[in-house]
C-alpha cells in the first residue's frame, strides 16, 4: 500500500502511485508541517497530484511554499504523486496521510486504516 524509502536526494524526482482496492477512492491530506521552497508557479521544488495512475492523468494541483494544500480526493482508485526538488535550497518537507473510502463515505477517516507518505525531512526550515 505504501512506497517507503529512507532518504531523499536533492535534484532527484520521486514518484508514488497510491492505489486503493477496487470500489474505493482515495482521500489524501497533509499533517504537521508543509514547507517546500516557494517560487512562482512552483517551478523549483513542488509536490504534484494527478487524478489517475499516470503522469498525464488530470492535474489536481501543484503545491509549494509554507501553506498546507487542501484535502484532496480522487475520482477513481488511483492517485499519482510527484515530488520534485532542485539541487539548491532544501526545506523541511511535508507529511501526507491517505485513506481509502467508498463513494458516499467522504470525511469518515478511519484512524487505523491509513497510509503515510513522507518524502522529505531535513534539518533546514
Amino acid at each position: 500500500m505504501l512506497t517507503a524509502f529512507r532518504s531523499v536526494s536533492l535534484n532527484v524526482p520521486h514518484f508514488f502511485l497510491v492505489s486503493a482496492p477496487r470500489g474505493y477512492r482515495i482521500q489524501l491530506d497533509f499533517r504537521d508541517e508543509f514547507k517546500i521552497e516557494p517560487s512562482p508557479d512552483c517551478k523549483y521544488d513542488y509536490v504534484e497530484f494527478r487524478d489517475g495512475p499516470f503522469g498525464y492523468s488530470p492535474l489536481i494541483g501543484r503545491f509549494c511554499g509554507p501553506n498546507h494544500p487542501p484535502m484532496m480526493e480522487s475520482s477513481s482508485r488511483f492517485m499519482w504523486v510527484h515530488f520534485a526538488s532542485d539541487d539548491s535550497i532544501e526545506y523541511k518537507g511535508f507529511r501526507i496521510v491517505y485513506d481509502f473510502y467508498k463513494p458516499g463515505d467522504v470525511g469518515k477517516i478511519r484512524e487505523n486504516n491509513y497510509g503515510l507518505l513522507t518524502p522529505l525531512y531535513s534539518s533546514e526550515s
